[in-house]
């Protein structure tokens, strides 16, 4: 018996998923890792590679703060936001045990 079974790509689902959104990562170098590896299997289903733009005419390379990638054909950003810690650092609460 043949089965006959259609495989459709990750990048292809995730870009209808996308459409019309935004989807933005917050993080250190490895979260740009992520955000980078993302936005380049996403590029390989959009056909116009023209379409894909960086907003604010930044290049990806050794770029510090923050990245907005664009695509015109599905309206969808791709955010990259460089944070090294996702929490203040201060002090703790009074009366929080000292650590041992």
């Amino acid at each position: 018996m043949k089965m006959n079974l259609t495989k459709q790509r990750f990048d292809s689902k995730m870009l209808e998923k996308l459409r019309n959104r935004r989807l933005f990562f917050v993080g250190d170098s490895i979260g740009r890792n992520q955000w980078e590896s993302l936005l380049c299997m996403l590029s390989m289903d959009i056909s116009n590679k023209s379409s894909i733009y960086e907003v604010n005419g930044n290049s990806i390379t050794k770029h510090m703060s923050f990245l907005v990638f664009k695509s015109r054909d599905y309206n969808h950003t791709l955010e990259y936001y460089r944070s090294q810690f996702l929490v203040p650092q201060g002090r703790a609460p009074a009366g929080v045990p000292k650590k041992r």
